[in-house]
């Protein structure tokens, strides 16, 4: 009796164990994605706070590459800043200059904070790793915002002329910008960044960080791989060598031993 109260206290202390040991890797996994989700969360409001610093140098950056866009197709518009107001200047034939004040354009490189915070808060990763895919992902950021603006200069111009009444100014408007800026070309522009701004702006930033995960993760499964390969090679020959088979190069790799006849 004693012996089966002793064995039923230790198979209910392994039913203990087991299911303790289940709930905390649960709770790991749940703890998981909560704790990426909060260094995320972190490190964008610490880079959103940081951006109101250093966005007027970004928008400077975006800006120069944008107007030497335009200077090169020889599209009489370039981007201007006045304080916090980014605007389209056109200039027309007759001299007068025509300025249009892009609104909410500061939604438009908000998605480098994401893809900073995205990065810097993956899990496992070393600090090297973060900082190399960071530098390869700003760049391919910056010339999206480059074309956004250079977008955008097309939809403001067409916006702004079927924005006025009827008259013989708006006429003389289209016709004079339409050798510029065909109509086509802004049906084009809306549409794609329509999308751009749903969903692509962000899209892209997610699957950037997918693609940087697929490929550390290809190249530790393939170190995996070839450790694995490697081992089980290993196992064979010493599983060969027990039973008396010795490989070729194994055998040629062995000292002869010189026998002495006593």
């Amino acid at each position: 009796y004693g012996s089966g109260q002793y064995w039923l206290c230790n198979a209910s202390v392994d039913v203990l164990a087991k299911g303790s040991g289940a709930e905390c890797e649960g709770r790991a996994r749940l703890n998981g994605p909560l704790l990426f989700f909060a260094r995320f969360v972190f490190i964008a409001g610490a880079l959103y706070g940081l951006w109101q610093i250093l966005s007027p140098l970004y928008v400077s950056l975006v800006m120069s590459a944008a107007n030497e866009l335009f200077s090169g197709l020889e599209l009489p518009v370039q981007l201007q800043r006045f304080g916090h107001r980014l605007v389209f200047a056109y200039q027309r034939t007759s001299g007068i200059m025509l300025r249009l004040e892009a609104h909410q354009y500061e939604a438009i490189y908000l998605n480098t904070i994401a893809a900073i915070a995205l990065l810097g808060a993956t899990p496992k990763q070393s600090i090297e790793w973060k900082f190399r895919w960071i530098c390869k992902i700003l760049p391919f950021l910056w010339a999206t915002h480059v074309a956004t603006f250079f977008m955008g200069g097309y939809i403001a111009i067409w916006d702004y002329a079927h924005s006025i009444p009827p008259s013989q100014s708006q006429g003389e408007l289209i016709v004079e910008f339409s050798a510029y800026f065909p109509f086509e070309h802004k049906l084009w522009c809306t549409a794609l960044l329509g999308q751009w701004n749903i969903w692509g702006r962000y899209a892209v930033v997610v699957g950037g960080w997918f693609f940087a995960l697929r490929r550390e993760l290809v190249g530790q499964t393939i170190g995996f791989l070839q450790q694995q390969i490697g081992g089980v090679h290993q196992l064979h020959n010493k599983s060969l060598i027990k039973k008396g088979v010795v490989p070729k190069y194994i055998r040629a790799q062995r000292p002869r031993q010189n026998t002495h006849v006593q």
